[in-house]
């Protein structure tokens, strides 16, 4: 039965068109060092409680800051660089921390024991303060990101009680699949 189970889901495709639903064996093989950074990546040591631009000069901040010859970044100067897009939207404040962006998802959900390296197109931004028109820019110009969706990372999504409608975030760009 399980292996009915498992020939019928391998045939699902993304609708983005992209490598998003991967085989168990697969996964398996990347998850290990999927989120791991190399000898020579770095990790910036953000507080993440702190504005961003008592830190950091923010002028310097864009899709190559903090980038390793190896194609990842790490999770906060992905976030300092959403961060900036935001604050140039008029969506956030110059004195905004990283908390205030969203909430990071890892496109493969795995527990980490730290916070993760990213290549391209591996996370999708949740969060409540966006609108389309900063969640394509954010694809456009952050390269770690696959997809942006708006919700309340607070709220269960979901139908929760019959009487209310249900809670969904709504997609705004890009990819939202998970595996």
């Amino acid at each position: 039965m399980m292996n009915i189970i498992f020939k019928v889901y391998m045939g699902l495709k993304c609708e983005c068109g992209g490598e998003c639903i991967l085989d168990r064996r697969s996964l398996l093989e990347k998850v290990q060092d999927l989120y791991n950074g190399c000898k020579d990546c770095y990790n910036p040591h953000l507080d993440k409680r702190i504005p961003l631009g008592d830190q950091v000069d923010l002028e310097a901040i864009d899709g190559d800051w903090g980038k390793c010859g190896c194609g990842k970044r790490h999770l906060d100067t992905t976030m300092g660089h959403i961060l900036i897009i935001m604050v140039e939207e008029g969506l956030l404040d110059k004195g905004s921390t990283l908390r205030s962006v969203g909430t990071p998802l890892m496109s493969v959900g795995y527990p980490l024991p730290r916070a993760p390296f990213l290549l391209p197109k591996s996370l999708i931004l949740l969060s409540e303060k966006l609108d389309k028109k900063t969640a394509k820019r954010i694809i456009e110009e952050v390269p770690e990101v696959k997809g942006v969706i708006k919700g309340d990372p607070r709220m269960t999504v979901g139908i929760l009680d019959s009487e209310y409608k249900p809670i969904v975030y709504e997609r705004l760009a890009g990819c939202d699949m998970r595996c």
